[in-house]
């Protein structure tokens, strides 16, 4: 089954700011749980479709760039090596 992903990350973090700009000045609980419920809602879709687009092989992971904070390497940023295999 295709889900139209992109399609749906535009679209729920918009509906979700159409639901609380409509919500009244005295539901400002609502409104900061609402907004941070549709924020987590885009930020799963977006790593969903993170997954799909591309996937790890089973024996990837991160690891510690022993040599400091250098960014001089393609593969390095702040110290943590992107992907070692």
């Amino acid at each position: 089954m295709n889900l139209p992903w992109l399609t749906i990350l535009i679209l729920v973090p918009l509906f979700g700011g159409i639901v609380v700009a409509g919500l009244g000045a005295e539901q400002k609980r609502l409104a900061r749980g609402l907004a941070l419920m549709f924020s987590l809602v885009g930020l799963i879709g977006a790593l969903c479709l993170w997954n799909i687009l591309m996937p790890l092989p089973a024996a990837c992971s991160l690891s510690r760039n022993m040599t400091g904070l250098s960014r001089s390497a393609s593969n390095t940023f702040w110290g943590w090596t992107a992907l070692v295999c």
